[in-house]
């Protein structure tokens, strides 16, 4: 008898252990969305629910009162820099997603506590950011919740929260052009070689950011440190962008003869480049012409 129950016994443990370990697919399968902004990388990880057939607004998600922002395990989200939402300072860190449906303006919560399940164990005094977002109509209906970005560059862009008929526009700016101005600092300082290019990049950097002045400085540093022909057209395109139209005609001139020069003892074909060099040449000299 008492064999006919251990054998029992152990069949139901071996069943028990099965099942805990049974894999199946999700209703509401969990992705990670990752985004570089600047120098700020950004990863949401979120469990997506489907329409399948039901209303969202107002039956299945109620409004005006507080959501997980997706399905299973709260949202989470992290910042590897300090950034703003819509203008609210917010420290580097990773943080639950909740939000507040409502006609018209959403409200949307970070929160400190990263291991809730839905909103059972939510504290409000947990939370670090609230911002009230604005609600757009979706172009095109989304069957499942997604998160994902546009209109990126260099100092922020926007994360769109779209379910069913609406769109929810999170705006992200990065506080990277002060990271990035130490970069370059650290980068010359370290630059013990007299390499031309920390100094080039820089320029690049700073002639993108609208300071023409010091990119002048820093790609003239460059040229004086390296007579390569890349040195000389990154200069010229800086002299470019800043209207000095004799000075970047000029340095194109001579990244042009530098690079024939250069890509001839290599047997290579410096064409392509040189295409590039005449028609901002050409678009130099028109542009100097017609502002007399």
């Amino acid at each position: 008898m008492n064999k006919i129950k251990n054998t029992l016994l152990l069949a139901l443990i071996l069943l028990a252990g099965s099942a805990s370990a049974q894999e199946l697919p999700m209703p509401s399968p969990t992705s990670t969305l990752t985004q570089r902004i600047g120098l700020t990388d950004i990863s949401i990880t979120y469990s997506r629910p489907s329409m399948k057939g039901r209303m969202i607004w107002g039956d299945l998600v109620p409004m005006d009162k507080i959501w997980r922002t997706g399905a299973n395990k709260a949202t989470k989200i992290s910042f590897s820099n300090d950034v703003k939402i819509l203008e609210k300072p917010l420290a580097a860190g990773e943080y639950s997603v909740f939000t507040i449906p409502a006609d018209g303006i959403w409200t949307l919560i970070l929160n400190s506590d990263l291991e809730l399940w839905g909103t059972g164990d939510y504290d409000s005094l947990k939370d670090v950011l609230r911002v009230e977002l604005p609600v757009d109509v979706n172009p095109m209906q989304a069957e499942t919740m997604t998160f994902y970005f546009d209109n990126l560059n260099s100092d922020g862009g926007v994360l769109y929260l779209t379910w069913a008929e609406l769109r929810i526009p999170i705006v992200i700016s990065t506080n990277d052009h002060e990271i990035a101005m130490k970069n370059i600092e650290k980068a010359i300082a370290e630059n013990e070689k007299n390499e031309y290019g920390p100094y080039i990049n820089a320029a690049n950097y700073l002639n993108g950011k609208g300071m023409s002045k010091q990119a002048i400085e820093y790609a003239e540093k460059g040229v004086n440190l390296s007579d390569y022909w890349y040195a000389h057209w990154s200069l010229a395109k800086i002299y470019g962008d800043a209207q000095k139209w004799d000075d970047a005609v000029a340095s194109a001139n001579m990244a042009k003869s530098k690079g024939m020069e250069t890509y001839k003892e290599k047997g290579r074909d410096f064409s392509p480049y040189e295409k590039d060099i005449d028609k901002k040449i050409a678009q130099w000299k028109a542009d100097k012409k017609a502002k007399k």
